[in-house]
């Protein structure tokens, strides 16, 4: 089998991101492997909400970023006569005291860059239907955000890297690490020897326990949690729905369609086996539902349909890891993006070309601030 320069494991929407952007510079000398197919993970099941304001000043950049990088991939896939879209539904986030401050530094910060409304809790109150703004002191509308779907964005990735001469098998699966004279060379996989130069992790909530194995850990604590969004019915002459997220009540969610919702909270459910596939449990849907329904009276009419249960990778900053393994010269790690995977992936993808061309064994990087 030929050498390559690059070989990225994990073909979601970081992987696929990180795999376009290689071979776009590389070409076939990149490779990227998928146990199952581009996109069908967790990715698939992710809410895809793009947005560019946030209150951590090194994610609001990256998600900045993120909005340009996508509305330059919807240009393309138009001129290529791919499928892809923004649904431009616009964001809405919803703040407590005590991120009143941040929230008001993070508005002066991105103003400049965005179009962004800040609203009054009265405001917001009347523009979007809200039941009630109790808890509230502020919120910020973004009327370009809005949603795309993650499956069709990772899929479009490599379908573009492949363009670019990159190469993608799927059903291959990464065993071990091989390794000469110290550092990696390439892996063993079910189908056998793969020889390369680097090797980049984008393997989500699998990364704790696949770094653990191959002893390639990063250099801060990655841990697997649980995502669940719950898909609702949307009663006729409901308000307008944003997608949305609410620092008060930490409910979240977004338009499925004009008829349905997703709609989220945090689940306490960490250190999961993401191999092992469970349904929607009741007691967090049912907390997801009660805390924004504070917000959104119709959730009262609402009917539940269903909805999904994944995972991802956390650490403990939320702002994610792209760095070498230290132990384990020639393995770069991109994981751990809490939740945020979609929004972050054009910005990680660039990362990872930054340290991969830096030629460093150790360190990692990030955008500056």
């Amino acid at each position: 089998m030929k050498h390559y320069r690059f070989v990225i494991v994990g073909g979601g929407i970081i992987g696929a991101a990180v795999f376009q952007r290689l071979s776009r510079e590389f070409g076939g000398q990149v490779l990227m492997i998928e146990k199952s197919r581009p996109g069908v993970g967790a990715t698939a099941f992710s809410g895809g909400i793009l947005r560019g304001f946030h209150l951590d000043p090194l994610l609001a950049e990256q998600c900045v970023l993120g909005l340009r990088r996508y509305a330059d991939l919807a240009d393309m896939a138009r001129a290529t006569g791919d499928d892809f879209s923004i649904h431009r539904t616009g964001f809405l986030q919803l703040i407590d005291g005590p991120h009143l401050a941040q929230a008001r530094q993070a508005y002066e910060r991105l103003a400049p860059q965005l179009e962004l409304e800040w609203l009054s809790p009265e405001d917001a109150a009347q523009r979007f239907g809200l039941a009630s703004h109790v808890g509230l002191s502020a919120a910020v509308h973004e009327p370009g955000a809005g949603h795309a779907d993650p499956l069709q964005l990772a899929r479009l990735y490599t379908r573009f890297g492949q363009r670019d001469g990159g190469e993608a098998l799927t059903g291959v699966e990464l065993l071990e690490l091989d390794s000469a004279e110290s550092k990696v060379c390439g892996l063993s996989t079910n189908i056998g020897h793969i020889s390369c130069d680097q090797v980049v992790l984008c393997t989500g909530a699998w990364t704790p326990a696949l770094t653990q194995r191959l002893g390639a850990a990063a250099p801060t604590s990655l841990r697997a949690k649980a995502i669940q969004v719950n898909l609702i019915s949307r009663p006729p002459g409901a308000p307008p729905l944003p997608a949305f997220v609410d620092l008060s009540t930490e409910a979240y969610g977004r338009p499925q369609d004009a008829d349905t919702a997703l709609i989220g909270c945090p689940v306490d459910a960490w250190d999961i086996d993401p191999d092992t596939m469970t349904a929607p449990t009741e007691p967090a849907r049912n907390e997801a539902l009660a805390r924004a329904r504070q917000r959104f009276a119709w959730i009262d009419d609402s009917v539940v349909l269903g909805g999904y249960r994944r995972h991802d990778a956390y650490d403990s900053t939320g702002r994610g890891v792209v760095a070498r393994a230290p132990a384990r010269p020639g393995v770069l790690i991109a994981a751990g993006f809490s939740g945020n995977g979609v929004k972050l992936a054009p910005a990680t993808a660039e990362a990872v070309a930054a340290l991969l061309q830096a030629h460093s064994e150790s360190g990692s990087f990030a955008l500056p601030n």
